[in-house]
C-alpha cells in the first residue's frame, strides 16, 4: 500500500519504493509504497518506471497462485504493479 509503516521489516527482502518531490531547492518524501501482498524476498522495486503520472514497479521474485496448477504458488513468477500518482 501507499504510505504504510516504513519501519515494518517483517518480510525480509520484500522491497519498497520511495517517491520524492523537489520543491524549490529542497527534496521531500512524497510517498512510501509497498506491494499490497508483500512476501519474503519479492524484491519489489528492483525495476521502476515512471511516465507522466503512471508508476510501474517490478517485483521479479513475486510468487503467484495459479489456479490451473491446482492452486499452487509458482515461486519467482514475477509481477508488475501499476499505479497512478499525483503530479
Amino acid at each position: 500500500g501507499v504510505n504504510g509503516d516504513s519501519a515494518d521489516n517483517s518480510e525480509h527482502g520484500s522491497g519498497a519504493v520511495y517517491l520524492f518531490h523537489r520543491s524549490s531547492s529542497a527534496w521531500r518524501q512524497a510517498a512510501y509504497i509497498k506491494a499490497s501482498d508483500t512476501a519474503d524476498s519479492d524484491l519489489f522495486g528492483s525495476a521502476v518506471g515512471l511516465s507522466g503520472t503512471t508508476l510501474v514497479v517490478g517485483a521479479p521474485r513475486q510468487g503467484r497462485i495459479d489456479p490451473d496448477w491446482g492452486g499452487n504458488v509458482i515461486l519467482g513468477s514475477g509481477a508488475a504493479y501499476v499505479r497512478k500518482i499525483a503530479p
